[in-house]
């Protein structure tokens, strides 16, 4: 087991993973982040074969605070906003991948009771996402 430098999130888009901590083993599916604390020592083994982005950060005590709060996170479509991140960081867009980032630990973090509806969630996510795809175009207004 090797240490980690610096805290993770890791967004399994396919197949399965067990990761081994010394606490215990949790099983990371399709459409599930898992945050890693910076310090902490794991394994892993594939369970089937898959494909995961992982994201190396640091971030105030307060967002690691509620990642820890909520270790691993169910997120339907997951692979669009990783990917979105991944896409802008190749392209050298710091600031949209941060944006991705920030959109990534908003949906870990989120808890049962927020106070929309799924229903209302699922209707403004093709306005977020046209926004967040339009977003520096000059021709965008209100």
């Amino acid at each position: 087991m090797v240490s980690r430098r610096s805290h993770g999130l890791i967004i399994k888009i396919k197949g399965a993973t067990e990761y081994f901590f010394d606490s215990g083993s949790i099983t990371l599916s399709a459409d599930h982040i898992l945050f890693v604390e910076k310090g902490s020592s794991y394994y892993k083994e594939e369970i089937t074969p898959g494909f995961s982005y992982v994201v190396n950060f640091d971030a105030p005590d307060s967002v690691i605070d509620a990642m820890k709060a909520k270790p691993i996170t169910s997120v339907p479509d997951m692979s669009l906003p990783a990917e979105k991140m991944y896409r802008a960081w190749q392209k050298d867009n710091v600031y949209g991948a941060l944006s991705c980032l920030y959109n990534l630990f908003e949906k870990s973090c989120m808890r049962a009771d927020s106070y929309m509806s799924t229903h209302d969630k699922r209707m403004l996510e093709p306005i977020e996402a046209y926004l967040a795809d339009h977003l520096y175009d000059p021709e965008l207004s209100v």
